[in-house]
């Protein structure tokens, strides 16, 4: 018989919370002065979810068969069952079970870079944020030589990573990177990474050699979502149509898949991340989505 464990996540602080015995949770502040405390200063803030490696497959393979309960503002409420099914050895699922290392690599190569996808969530972290320290006083002491008012020299990165649950049919990690290394105004960047038994899934694993239709389809709800009938009306809403392409950046709710776009991907910055929805039903009609 099947054992069913029932666990509870409470109201707790936000570096001990966890979804899951299968997701930790790493949190790193800092405020790194140039050379005195009331000088320029380099702030960096990760908020990050990984998965613990080395589970049994058994257990492994529960983690496809999680019923997270949200919020409306798709958040984890203070109190959200999560339901684990532990599963014996004939009752395993023939498809392939999650490698929760692969998830963690390409989590930590998309955060930080692929030079560090070799090494762990806490090195990886340590290793970059003390690069991001190294490259923010180079910079500044080079800039201090021909600027005379280091006010202005602040740098700041935030990297929140967290995994969600869409629709139950694959497990999505959602990594959002915001750094301001001066100029105008900071730069952010969304990124959804979707997981199946196979690993990382792409638009061409997903869609093969529709692409074509697929961007016709993202192209015509976007149109719907702003209002316009082509690509002139886009052009007066500042979005560049020239520049349009179906985005690997995506996530699926209930009733269809979201493709996210970062600033001046294919829009002004004053757009902020733009979210194309597009209905399954519609992907259906098109032969895209069983």
């Amino acid at each position: 018989m099947a054992l069913m464990v029932s666990l509870t996540v409470l109201a707790m602080p936000k570096a001990m919370a966890q979804l899951n015995p299968l997701v930790q949770h790493l949190e790193v502040k800092e405020y790194v002065p140039y050379d005195t405390i009331d000088g320029p200063a380099c702030f960096f803030e990760l908020s990050m979810d990984y998965f613990l490696e080395g589970a049994s497959d058994r257990f492994r393979a529960s983690i496809l068969k999680a019923n997270f309960s949200f919020g409306k503002n798709r958040s984890l409420t203070s109190q959200s069952e999560v339901g684990f099914q532990e599963l014996k050895p004939d009752v395993l699922p023939k498809e392939p079970v999650l490698n929760l290392g692969i998830v963690n690599k390409a989590v930590i190569e998309n955060a930080f870079g692929k030079e560090y996808g070799r090494e762990s969530m806490l090195l990886a972290a340590a290793h970059y944020r003390d690069a991001m320290v190294d490259d923010y006083r180079k910079n500044v002491k080079g800039l201090l030589e021909v600027v005379s008012d280091a006010d202005n020299l602040e740098y700041s990165y935030y990297i929140k990573g967290e995994v969600i649950d869409t629709g139950k049919l694959f497990v999505t990690y959602r990594l959002e990177k915001s750094y301001y290394t001066g100029g105008a105004h900071p730069m952010h960047e969304l990124t959804y990474l979707n997981f199946d038994g196979n690993g990382l899934i792409s638009l061409e694993k997903l869609f093969g050699d529709r692409q074509d239709v697929l961007e016709k389809a993202v192209f015509k709800a976007l149109l719907d979502k702003e209002g316009v009938k082509n690509a002139e009306g886009l052009k007066e809403k500042s979005y560049f149509p020239d520049q349009f392409k179906v985005s690997e950046d995506f996530y699926v709710n209930r009733d269809s898949i979201v493709f996210v776009y970062d600033p001046y991907e294919i829009a002004a910055y004053s757009n902020g991340i733009v979210e194309v929805a597009v209905p399954l039903k519609t992907l259906k009609k098109k032969g895209l989505w069983e």
